[in-house]
């Protein structure tokens, strides 16, 4: 039982090297699947609750390497890593904060590691909705994802724009601008362009989304979408309608990689 049990944690590091793979390379796009998340649930059968942890951890490990021999050595565990990543989240942390924090949970129980990570977190709220309500919130989220990088960040500006709208304390004649009122094209427009540029013009753009019906071409997914040349417009790709269509950010990502090879992709989005 000893040795399968320090079996166990090895191949839990490993599956964590293999997660952080899948995510650099987007390979997960190339199954049709719009995330890393709905790889490990729908491809490898884990439950909502599994996938999350191991992401999570993951992250944690790509982020700070020092600490995989205590994930082998079973000092810390998925659940406590992921608890600490999402502690870390939103939060301006330097690496050594953050080693010397995930210090203080090794060896500890859940119960333990709760207390010290909630200790000074926000507040946390559970809140139970239907599928249209989700499908809602899943919607905006992809309108917004270049603005609201999180489900908190979404529902801070839902809550900012709806303060404004029934505060009947507001100054009337200095209301700002609702960003309800914002066209869902208006972060994509561009001035007009020749059809051997790189940039689309606003027109073509809201042409390809309603083609697209708002969804990526790929995985159907409506978060983070962009307009993508087919083909790439460095191997000389026009800027027509037959050469465009629209991408989520990570099925974008994965099309580079295809054309241009992991290295080079990784190389321009670390600058």
């Amino acid at each position: 039982i000893k040795s399968l049990d320090a079996e166990e944690k090895r191949l839990v590091v490993e599956i964590l090297h293999h997660l952080l793979e899948v995510e650099r390379r987007k390979l997960f796009c190339a199954y049709g699947y719009t995330s890393l998340f709905h790889y490990t649930v729908k491809e490898l059968g884990y439950s909502e609750d599994q996938a999350y942890r191991r992401i999570n951890a993951m992250r944690a490990l790509r982020a700070l390497p020092e600490i995989e021999e205590k994930i082998e050595s079973g000092a810390l565990n998925m659940t406590t890593l992921s608890l600490a990543q999402n502690f870390f989240k939103g939060a301006d942390f330097t690496k050594e904060e953050k080693l010397k924090f995930i210090e203080t949970l090794e060896n500890k129980s859940t119960r333990e590691v709760d207390k010290l990570v909630l200790r000074n977190e926000c507040s946390e709220m559970k809140l139970k909705v239907n599928d249209e309500l989700k499908a809602k919130l899943e919607k905006l989220r992809g309108l917004k994802s270049h603005s609201a990088k999180s489900l908190e960040e979404l529902i801070e500006m839902m809550a900012d724009l709806a303060l404004q709208t029934w505060n009947p304390l507001r100054q009337k004649g200095r209301e700002q601008k609702s960003p309800a009122s914002e066209s869902a094209f208006a972060a994509l427009a561009v001035p007009a362009a020749a059809r051997k540029s790189r940039v689309v013009p606003a027109k073509l753009k809201r042409t390809i989304w309603r083609k697209h019906e708002g969804r990526c071409a790929n995985c159907k997914s409506q978060y983070a979408l962009e307009i993508d040349h087919i083909k790439p417009y460095g191997k000389g790709g026009l800027t027509e309608e037959g050469n465009l269509r629209l991408l989520c950010r990570a099925c974008n990502q994965r099309h580079a990689i295809k054309s241009f090879g992991i290295e080079k992709i990784v190389n321009c989005v670390s600058k």
